[in-house]
Parts: structure tokens; sequence; C-alpha cells
């Protein structure tokens, strides 16, 4: 009897007490859970807002800069005399030498204030006619030649063809062997279009917004991306990888870096996925026009909800020092309640057999 109905308080004491604790308690914790991953991806659409504006700062000002070189009468100047020497006496003449010397200074002081890498200009017929470092593009024809397909001859043709300035995709740059982009801006002189100025961007600028980890932790990043054929291609260094710039690709529709797939095709969102890495992640991403490039903000799933772990921790804690209370609490109440009874019973049962005698010695003032 008394194992019986001790057992039967025990279960009743933990099923009144655990029972509304444990509702309790998960409902807390999924609330507390949902705050704490809306909080870290609102964080991570933060950064990637900021991102955003950074790059597109960048890629404004390098704008603004070569339009405003554009409209200098020296340039329209430098353009026509250096073709005109360039054509009837060739790169290594001294007539040319003796232009190129007239305006090298000024060229020369223009790139290195704003620290580019190049400057090139462009006649309307294609031909690069002045480079600061008379790489290999220098004579060559950018609609016609080895370079017509890179970031200058892209840069040149929009510029060229639609009369405004404009900005190159980022890319593997032949001459340098380095990622790579251009902005371009047309020449008038007279309102007549005489060539194309171009500026090759140092690379640091982009790099210091990428690698910008505020607010990533230890594990988050940036990354850019294009799609290419039937891959995703990226196209800056990785914080986990910094030899990915152009070497690492993965196949659309796989099951790593779909975040990059996605902003490399134009979409936009947030959530779980797992990177390049094979690390589950939470990420955001957007497309971000201005490079022509998808860009993910993301951080390892382990770090992001770290919080959510030690919550977790406490609330499983919390139930478990609560559960060893309530049995210990129940166990004395249950023997407290059950032991007169078993005294009781066993009294009676003595009476019963003819024990007159007996007597029944329970404390108490209850029932």
């Amino acid at each position: 009897m008394m194992r019986r109905l001790s057992h039967q308080l025990l279960l009743w004491f933990i099923m009144i007490a655990l029972v509304p604790f444990a509702i309790v308690a998960y409902l807390a914790y999924a609330g507390s859970e949902r705050a704490l991953r809306a909080e870290v991806t609102n964080g991570l659409f933060a950064i990637a807002r900021r991102q955003v504006d950074a790059i597109g700062a960048v890629v404004r000002a390098h704008e603004r800069n070569v339009t405003a070189l554009s409209r200098l009468p020296a340039a329209a100047d430098a353009v026509r005399s250096l073709e005109r020497a360039l054509r009837e006496a060739g790169p290594e003449s001294a007539a040319y030498a003796d232009v190129d010397r007239r305006f090298r200074p000024f060229l020369t002081s223009y790139v290195e204030a704003f620290n580019y890498v190049d400057l090139a200009l462009i006649a309307s017929s294609g031909d690069v006619v002045f480079s600061i470092r008379r790489g290999d593009e220098f004579g060559t024809n950018l609609k016609t030649g080895s370079y017509r397909a890179t970031g200058l001859g892209q840069a040149f043709e929009r510029a060229n063809t639609l009369l405004v300035t404009e900005f190159s995709d980022y890319a593997v740059y032949p001459d340098t062997g380095e990622i790579a982009a251009f902005a371009a801006a047309p020449v008038l002189q007279e309102n007549r279009q005489v060539g194309v100025v171009a500026i090759h961007l140092n690379n640091d600028e982009l790099l210091r917004v990428i690698h910008d980890y505020t607010g990533l932790g230890e594990t988050g990043e940036t990354v850019l991306t294009r799609s290419v054929s039937e891959d995703v291609m990226f196209i800056t260094p990785l914080r986990h990888d910094p030899d990915a710039a152009f070497r690492l690709k993965l196949p659309v529709g796989g099951s790593q870096a779909a975040p990059s797939q996605r902003s490399a095709r134009g979409y936009r969102g947030e959530g779980l996925a797992v990177d390049y890495r094979g690390e589950p992640v939470l990420a955001v991403w957007r497309y971000v026009p201005t490079v022509g490039a998808g860009l993910v903000v993301k951080i390892d799933t382990r770090e992001a909800f770290r919080p959510i772990a030690r919550l977790k921790m406490l609330t499983f804690g919390l139930a478990g020092a609560t559960l060893l209370v309530v049995v210990l609490a129940a166990l004395s109440v249950a023997r407290a309640i059950a032991g007169p009874v078993v005294k009781l019973t066993a009294a009676t049962a003595r009476i019963a057999d003819g024990d007159l005698s007996r007597r029944v010695d329970v404390e108490g003032s209850n029932e």
C-alpha cells in the first residue's frame, strides 16, 4: 500500500509541477530563439546594406574622377596629339616621344593623386594611343585586338558607343594577371567625340570594403560572386580562402553556396545554407548592379547561434534543477501522507485478526 500510494502521489506532484513548467519553458525558449535569430539576421542585413553602400560609393567616386578628367581641355588635346603622332610616326618615334613628354607629367600626376594603377587614352577608332605603364595593351586596338574582351575593352566600348561614363566588371586582366576593373568616359572637343579616357582601378578600396569584418565575428565574411556559364565564380579573395578569386567555382544548382548562386542571378533573401566550405551558415544576399556581382554576407551558425545554445543549456539546467526539487518535495510529502495510512492499515488488520489491544499511534491533526 505504501509503495503504491507514494508512487501515485509522486507521479501527480511531478505532473502538476513540471507540465506547466515545461510548457512555459518551451514557450519562453522558442520566443527567445526566434528573437535572437531575428536579431542576428537583422545584423547581417545591416552589414549587407553597409557593404553595398560602400561599394557604390567607391564606384561613384571613380566615375566622378574619370568624368572630371575627360572634360578637361588638356585631355582632348592629348588624345588628338598622341593619336596623330602614333599614326604618322609610330610608338618608338621621336615625334611620338615629344608628344608623350608633353602630356605624361599631367596624366601621371592624376594617377598618383588618386592611387590608380594606370591611365589609358584611346582614340575613337579603338587604338590605345597612350598608357602610363605602357603595358601590352598599348598600341593595340580595343575593337579588334586581343584586349577587346577585357575590362578595359568593355569599358571603352560602352563609353565610346553610349557617350556616358562606364564602369567595367571585375575580371582578371591579362596584362597583370590580377583582378581589375576600369572606369571610362568619353572625351569631347567642341561637342565632337575624339576618344575615351580609361583608368585602371586599384583593388585596395574594394578589398578594404569586402574584408571589413566588423560585426561578423570570427567566421563571418562578405562574398562577391558572378554567374559564369553553368558555374558561380568567386571574384574576390575569401576570408577562409585568400586565393579563391577567379579560381574557385561551384556548379549552379549544387548544394553548396546556394546564397551565392541566387545573388549572382539577381535574387535577394536570407536563410540557413551551406557555404563553399561545407559549413552551415546563416546568410543574407542581394545583387549589386554597380559591379555586376552577387553579394553574400554570412556567418557560421555555430557562432551566430551561440547565444541560443547557451539559452538551451540554461533552460535544460533550470528544468533539471526544478525536477530534482519537485521529486524531493514530492517524496517528502508522499511519505508524510502515506505513512500514517500504512500504520492505520496494519493496525486494522491486526484488530481484524482479534488483537483488540493494538493501538494506532498516529500524530497529526488532519484527516
